[in-house]
């Protein structure tokens, strides 16, 4: 006769592999599978098998026929994934890819840190998010030893592809691209970055250029007129090298999002541990154990401290091209509009019968050429008004054309105004 501690052995190992489980909460179940099996979940104990030859996820203990399978979750099991990325930290969403990148490019990794300062500031929901239901940090540590093992063993020159098995990564000795292809993807954010950066100085080139050189004393006709005709072309490039930039540093959340809106499996990245680094097992955290019961305590508490390793992070490529786009893409819709808004940080002349009057002024109009932004009216303004006798003068960008005030009997310095224009980079006609 089987005895009960016989008959709760076999309600904790799965059904089809025999592998001893882990207990889950139902809340874990139903935040997990997919929409339609939610009210399938039972108010009842289930377990996870972390097998990856085994295709259940959950059994129920009470009834070992109730199970759910991988295809019939939301989200990749991490544990029974052998081919990458897989995934080891759910809430923060990081895979073996990104420690093994990090590792590569830095020799350490800030991943465990960085998952300890989201846990105390109570951003942990492996309850909801991981399919084991308990906090994911044993498992980034262990993924941090074994890949750690697996780049000592490799040559310098060889790159590997690192698969995660029942027991953690397997060092596969096949030559791969992968991880250069992340730092050539690196780079290549960065410099679509600064491509969008140029571009779009170069597009607004029309307005500061001639600004810049009159400033300094040069002409700069025809400056203006000549970047003008290109703006369209170096926008166009900015906007599709900052769509690159964008795609580079954010494309493994844009291929998560574009999954999920699909509703399929969203692929996952780089993992973390909060045990990396520790001495001996005894000091390690509960939640950093390898054996699957007893069941570990909350390790997503809150800790009063933070790790010692966090007061040693490296800024890393990554973290620099997501600052440094940030700034490029602030910077580029400045200079995409530098066109529209340096009209009004310029100032203009205003209305000119404010300070004269006209039943004394004699009133011409100028028919004016190579304006290309706002920021040219100021200019022209100012270049007609060192003109000797004139009043004042108003310069109006939309119509493209100036109004000068000249005392009344007294000659119109018509040759005078036409050579300021042209110094200032325009040419101009009197309207007849």
């Amino acid at each position: 006769m089987a005895t009960v501690a016989n008959r709760n052995a076999v309600a904790k190992t799965c059904p089809a592999c025999s592998t001893k489980g882990r207990k889950v909460e139902p809340l874990t179940v139903r935040a997990l599978v997919q929409h339609e099996l939610v009210s399938q979940v039972r108010d009842a104990p289930y377990r996870f098998c972390e097998s990856p030859a085994c295709d259940v996820v959950y059994f129920s203990e009470k009834d070992p026929g109730h199970r759910f399978v991988r295809s019939e979750l939301r989200v990749r099991v991490g544990q029974k994934e052998i081919e990458p990325p897989v995934q080891v930290c759910y809430c923060f969403d990081w895979t073996t890819d990104d420690i093994e990148r990090e590792l590569r490019l830095t020799g350490s990794t800030t991943i465990p840190d960085r998952i300890k300062q989201k846990i105390q500031q109570g951003f942990c929901h492996c309850e909801t998010m991981n399919p084991q239901g308990t906090c994911c940090l044993g498992n980034v540590n262990r993924a941090v030893k074994e890949v750690r093992a697996k780049l000592a063993l490799l040559p310098e020159s060889q790159v590997g592809q690192t698969h995660h098995n029942g027991q953690g990564i397997a060092a596969d000795l096949v030559p791969s691209v992968s991880v250069k292809g992340d730092q050539t993807k690196e780079k290549g954010a960065f410099l679509a970055t600064l491509g969008a950066v140029f571009t779009a100085i170069m597009g607004s080139a029309c307005c500061w250029l001639p600004l810049l050189l009159i400033a300094f004393g040069f002409s700069a006709a025809g400056v203006g007129s000549f970047f003008e005709q290109y703006r369209p072309c170096f926008l166009t490039a900015t906007f599709a090298l900052l769509g690159v930039a964008w795609y580079f540093t954010y494309r493994t959340t844009i291929r998560r999002a574009w999954a999920r809106l699909l509703g399929k499996p969203a692929p996952t990245p780089a993992v973390e541990a909060c045990c990396a680094g520790e001495a001996t097992p005894a000091a390690a955290h509960s939640c950093c154990a390898t054996e699957p019961e007893p069941e570990p305590e909350d390790c997503c508490a809150p800790r009063a401290k933070t790790a010692v390793g966090s007061a040693r992070r490296r800024f890393t490529m990554r973290q620099f091209n997501h600052v440094m786009l940030w700034m490029a893409t602030v910077m580029i819709v400045l200079f995409a509009l530098f066109p529209h808004w340096i009209g009004l940080f310029l100032g203009g002349g205003g209305n000119p019968t404010a300070a004269v009057n006209p039943d004394d002024q004699q009133q011409i109009v100028l028919e004016l050429k190579g304006m290309t932004c706002e920021g040219c009216a100021p200019t022209v303004e100012k270049a007609i008004r060192s003109v000797p006798s004139v009043s004042a003068a108003t310069v109006n960008y939309k119509k493209s054309q100036a109004v000068v005030f000249v005392p009344r009997g007294q000659e119109v310095p018509r040759d005078a105004i036409l050579q300021a224009v042209r110094q200032a980079g325009y040419s101009a006609t009197f309207r007849k």
